[in-house]
């Protein structure tokens, strides 16, 4: 209440921000890219950008995206995340995903297609994904598995390995996953979940793979009832044969 900005007083700021006026300023230089300065106007807070020449750092092939032009709602690929195959170099950059097509893909764009860009938004969990719940001693105590991932997955950083020559990711996930406590296995429930994922891609292979969901909250009193008992709770992938 009452804000001064620019000389103009008695403002009242509310929360969010109007997405048509958010404005991202791009800088090819800084990334060693042709040295362009351009703006993205539209993109959600989650959303990594691509324009002209330009594609955010972030955004590497092996990992999974949902791909919108910044003047749309309308997501491509019919809304679906697709796995990123290339991004090929020179000034338009063909980006090329996934495709069931083999000898006909046309599942690709060029950076510069889009007059006003684009956004990437990262997805690593999926409906169907099963896991093994863990306490902080790595005894099993449960199992989940992913029933809606439905809300965007917000990548917060990522960093090579070096000794591995490998990329890791952490990214935070908003899910519903049916979960079943091995102290509990007659009370299975949906619940909801909140976690941060660790997701990892080695050089030598073509897709990232999601490794563990730590920092874990569950939107449930038998949560609280277990955090009582054990400090933290991790999630682990099922290997399917």
């Amino acid at each position: 209440m009452s804000v001064t900005i620019a000389n103009h007083r008695g403002l009242t700021l509310i929360p969010g921000i109007n997405d048509k006026i958010r404005r991202i300023h791009i800088n090819g230089a800084l990334v060693g890219d042709v040295p362009v300065r351009l703006t993205i106007n539209g993109l959600e807070a989650y959303e990594l950008p691509a324009i002209g020449t330009y594609v955010d750092p972030r955004i590497l092939p092996g990992f999974f995206y949902r791909v919108r032009p910044a003047h749309s709602r309308k997501p491509l690929f019919r809304g679906e995340a697709l796995l990123l195959k290339s991004i090929g170099p020179g000034y338009g950059k063909r980006i090329t995903f996934h495709s069931d097509r083999l000898n006909s893909n046309n599942n690709f764009f060029w950076s510069d297609s889009f007059y006003d860009g684009l956004g990437f938004s990262i997805q690593v969990a999926f409906v169907g994904m099963e896991f093994v719940i863990e306490d902080q001693n790595g005894a099993i105590i449960g199992r989940a598995a992913i029933s809606e991932a439905d809300v965007p997955q917000v990548e917060e950083d990522y960093y090579l390995i070096s000794e591995e020559n490998t990329v890791s990711k952490r990214v935070r996930v908003d899910i519903v996953c049916n979960i079943a406590f091995h102290d509990h296995e007659d009370d299975a429930r949906t619940l909801r979940v909140n976690g941060l994922a660790i997701v990892e891609k080695a050089k030598s292979e073509s897709q990232a793979r999601l490794s563990s969901i730590v920092n874990i909250g569950i939107a449930s009193e038998l949560y609280v009832v277990f955090i009582n008992e054990r400090t933290s709770l991790t999630f682990r992938p099922v290997s399917k044969p």
